[in-house]
Formats: structure tokens, sequence, C-alpha cells
């Protein structure tokens, strides 16, 4: 909860809230994603939820750039950046070499 929440008892209730067990199995199937809870009512999910709720409890949590733990947040941005930009301009040299620009700036991959 942010320091000085101007409603602070609302925030916790919020939070409260979108933690329960009834919020995340109403809103997790529609988003395609899986329970942060334990306790979730599997007979709500697909087959492909399930076989992730296992695969979740059991297997090695594997790195991503998109949640921050592959590499270093200045790369990441540096990334979301080379992307944006090749979007826009189809550029695949200089969407190479953006990331190499991210990588060296960054000190990731040394």
């Amino acid at each position: 909860m942010a320091n000085k929440a101007p409603n602070p008892e609302a925030v916790k209730n919020w939070v409260v809230t979108l933690g329960s067990k009834e919020a995340q199995e109403a809103f997790n199937p529609l988003k395609g994603s899986i329970c942060a809870r334990t306790d979730c009512d599997r007979k709500k999910f697909g087959p492909y939820h399930n076989w992730s709720m296992d695969s979740f409890g059991k297997d090695a949590l594997v790195p991503t750039l998109v949640h921050g733990s592959a590499a270093p947040a200045d790369f990441q941005q540096a990334t979301n950046d080379a992307v944006t930009s090749f979007v826009v301009d189809r550029n695949v040299d200089a969407f190479s070499k953006a990331l190499v620009q991210g990588a060296k700036s960054s000190g990731f991959g040394k």
C-alpha cells in the first residue's frame, strides 16, 4: 500500500477483495491466467490452465524479460524502446543496433 494513501482502509479492502478466492476464480478464467492462490476451484479452469497450475507448482520458474527477472531494468526499457521503434519503422538493422547498445549500456551479458 502506498505511504500516506488518502483512504488506507479502502485500499486494504480493495487488495483483500482482489486477492480473494472468489475474485481470483472470477477474473483469471476471463483473463486466461491462473490464480495466484493454490486453493482455487480447478473445475472453473480449462485443461491448459490446469496443466499450468500443475507446472507452476512443481517446475522451476523461468526468468522473463517482461516480468523483470531476466535482465536489468535499463535493458528491459531499451528492449521496449527498440521494439516500439521497430513496430513503427520496421528497420531490422536499427532494431538490432538498439538491442546491442541497450545490452552494452546496461552491462547485461557480461
